[in-house]
């Protein structure tokens, strides 16, 4: 039935099918999935059961929960569960699945957005708290080079060192790749010394504008930021 409806559908569905949980659990692990539509009772294991090895996988497939108990019941049910969606069997016409499964989809992306925010937010606060317990140039350079590149989401990058004036700037490590391989300084650099903040060039018309040296030198980049470290207000 679930079939016959899915192929009435107005999106195009690739199906597999199975009998029950433990079959659903190996085809699982064989090939990608994008969804699941599954039965809250199976032969076997339940549905239930099913869902919690699903919500260990990463990525996790949206799930849409079939049910054949009554509406409020099933909707908190099914909320409780961890599904994305849920849908009663009376109710599996072409237009009512098709819905759920795009609903399921659209949460469940935003489900996966919101976990790599609060994953990022505490690498970020991970990274701050070990920069701060750190007093060596080097020990803040191996820090940055081998492990804020992670955080960022960096490809390239160095470290600048500034002069005895306060004002200079010199390239003194270099991680990732392109390599730099210049020991003066650079606008980007040169601007979060100067403000003592954050500098960013999100895209390309930025760095066309802003910051056209560092383009010349990585022609590439299609983004970048300048981080100043600061100690007693002295970057």
């Amino acid at each position: 039935a679930f079939r016959r409806a899915l192929s009435k559908a107005t999106t195009r569905y690739l199906i597999e099918e199975a009998a029950d949980a433990e079959s659903a659990l190996a085809l699982l692990g064989s090939a990608r999935f994008d969804v699941i539509v599954l039965d809250q009772h199976l032969p076997g294991e339940p549905g239930t059961w099913l869902l919690e090895r699903v919500r260990e996988m990463s990525p996790s497939p949206a799930v849409v929960m079939l049910t054949g108990s009554d509406a409020g019941h099933a909707a908190t049910h099914a909320i409780e569960s961890g599904v994305d969606d849920y849908l009663l069997k009376d109710e599996v016409t072409p237009g009512g699945i098709d819905r759920a499964i795009q609903n399921a989809l659209v949460r469940r992306q935003i489900a996966r957005r919101v976990e790599r925010l609060a994953r990022r937010q505490w690498e970020l606060l991970d990274l701050t708290a070990r920069l701060s317990r750190l007093v060596r140039l080097d020990d803040i350079q191996t820090c940055v080079l081998g492990y804020a590149d992670e955080v960022l989401e960096a490809v390239g990058g160095g470290v600048f060192d500034v002069d005895e004036t306060g004002r200079g700037l010199r390239l003194t490590r270099v991680m990732g790749e392109p390599d730099v391989g210049v020991s003066e300084s650079c606008s980007l650099a040169a601007a979060a010394l100067t403000e003592g903040a954050v500098v960013l060039a999100p895209d390309l018309e930025a760095l066309r504008r802003d910051h056209p040296d560092l383009l010349e030198r990585e022609p590439q980049t299609v983004s970048a930021a300048a981080i100043p470290l600061t100690v007693d207000d002295a970057v």
